[in-house]
């Protein structure tokens, strides 16, 4: 397992956490089936000015490699014969891959660990979209930037992944210090949480083989759910997970069992369980796929208080492993499900209209025991509001930021709304951000809440604007349903 060491961070190199893998990947990939001859896929290297083919099987997945000093080292061995070999007789496997919406700190510690050329880019599908060359990353290779960069991957047990966890808020804190936004420091801390929620799926999944209760005779998918799903989380979070399934209930108990394994290992790690017990063993949030498509009609048409408190979560999800196309699925039934709906619409939006902003009749900040909730006075508020109008307008995005800047693009919401409506929230995920790593460098917990006296006046001025511009929040939800 890789220790995580974050004595060095100070020089860390913040690049690789600015940007993801599909912004430096070169594309388009060459790909060929197993049945290429070595001198057919010479001609093609020569042709397209690669230096690597990639293998696919006929639903695209990657299955092997082939490059340039696999077809010397042939040629070398064999002589003019080796040109009629087959790829698959030669093709390096397996392949190794990333995704292409990771930062590219995982590509970089992925290939110091494996201590390999190339990486093949894939898609949520796994099928190959684009290649990672050692060349092409080598101003970013530094040892420092592999300190949290495959952790993950590597990780075997809970103790594994809570030493990743470990390093989050000290990079937080570095990357705030180099002026990186805190949309993307929120963003790989997301990153770094669907992560070991994978991983600890994929630890769970091979305890159960171990134990004896065989695999899934259904296609599965493990959902991350709220402020990781959307991709913008914090310090300090819990678990939110589900499981869906295609088939029947019959399969139920081996998958309960599995989103119980799933969340002792994310607690041993270091992410409580979820209070409210939105968890992958719980019955409630681990389902067949027609029977969550059942449950989100029921709440959609038939909503209650804690239906409103389920879609906060529910509809924030991300697929983080497993068949990615039953998430897909299943968005896209609830999207258009709660999009047809112009009475849960407006329950949701009188949640938005009933929020009010913590001042005082002279303006000042009103507080409780000297703080002030920002998550639910600012955060939430502006999260919910996003969601509304991108439901309203059948938006798949799930991060605020993206469900905005869709919002703008399509003309529902005026570029001058938008952009200072992200503003601000950006405003409330900083301040709070500042706040929790100042509580946990006093040893005390990630709070949601901050205490504005420790503010400049200027930086409080704008938490009190921020608030106040939830007015306009409203005006911008009342208008989008209206429309």
């Amino acid at each position: 397992a890789t220790m995580v060491d974050t004595a060095h961070l100070s020089s860390l190199d913040s690049f690789p956490y600015r940007h993801r893998v599909a912004e430096v990947m070169s594309y388009p990939l060459l790909i060929g089936p197993e049945s290429l001859t070595l001198g057919e896929t010479s001609r093609l290297l020569s042709d397209a000015r690669v230096s690597a083919l990639v293998v696919v099987d006929d639903d695209g997945h990657p299955t092997g490699m082939l490059t340039e000093r696999d077809l010397v080292n042939a040629i070398a061995h064999r002589g003019k014969a080796a040109l009629d070999l087959w790829v698959r007789d030669v093709m390096s496997r397996p392949v190794h891959t990333v995704s292409a919406s990771a930062f590219v700190h995982v590509a970089i510690g992925r290939m110091a660990r494996l201590s390999i050329r190339h990486l093949v880019v894939v898609d949520e599908d796994r099928k190959a979209v684009g290649m990672i060359t050692g060349r092409a990353l080598l101003q970013l290779r530094s040892r420092e930037t592999t300190l949290l960069a495959d952790g993950v991957a590597t990780s075997q047990t809970a103790f594994d992944l809570y030493r990743v966890k470990l390093a989050l808020p000290e990079l937080a804190r570095h990357l705030l210090d180099e002026e990186v936004g805190v949309l993307t420091v929120s963003a790989l801390i997301a990153a770094t949480l669907r992560e070991m929620t994978a991983r600890a799926g994929e630890l769970a999944f091979q305890s159960m083989a171990d134990d004896g209760w065989g695999k899934p005779l259904a296609p599965w998918c493990l959902l991350i759910l709220g402020s990781a799903g959307r991709g913008e989380t914090l310090l300090g979070g819990d678990q939110d997970h589900a499981l869906v399934w295609k088939g029947g209930q019959e399969h139920a108990p081996w998958f309960l069992e599995f989103g119980k394994r799933i969340s002792r290992l994310l607690a041993d790690s270091g992410i409580p369980l979820c209070k409210g017990k939105v968890m992958a063993g719980e019955p409630d949030w681990c389902r067949p796929l027609d029977d969550w498509k059942h449950e989100i009609d029921r709440w959609v048409n038939l909503p209650e208080h804690q239906t409103l408190l389920n879609v906060d979560i529910f509809f924030d999800f991300s697929a983080v492993l497993g068949a990615h196309e039953l998430a897909r699925e299943l968005k896209s039934f609830a999207v258009a499900t709660a999009a047809a709906s112009p009475l849960f619409l407006q329950l949701l939006a009188q949640e938005v209209q009933r929020a009010e902003p913590p001042l005082g009749v002279l303006g000042g900040i009103l507080t409780d025991e000297g703080r002030v909730s920002v998550k639910q006075f600012g955060l939430l508020p502006f999260v919910n509001a996003a969601r509304v109008m991108a439901l309203r307008n059948r938006l798949k995005e799930t991060g605020t930021a993206e469900r905005l800047r869709e919002l703008m693009r399509l003309g529902h919401v005026s570029e001058t709304d938008g952009l200072e409506m992200l503003e601000y929230y950006e405003v409330f995920m900083k301040l709070l951000l500042d706040q929790q790593l100042c509580d946990l460098a006093q040893n005390g917990p990630a709070s949601s809440k901050i205490d504005p006296a420790r503010l400049r006046r200027a930086v409080q001025n704008r938490l009190k604007s921020g608030f106040r511009h939830l007015t306009v929040v409203k005006a911008m939800v009342a208008h989008s349903l209206s429309s």
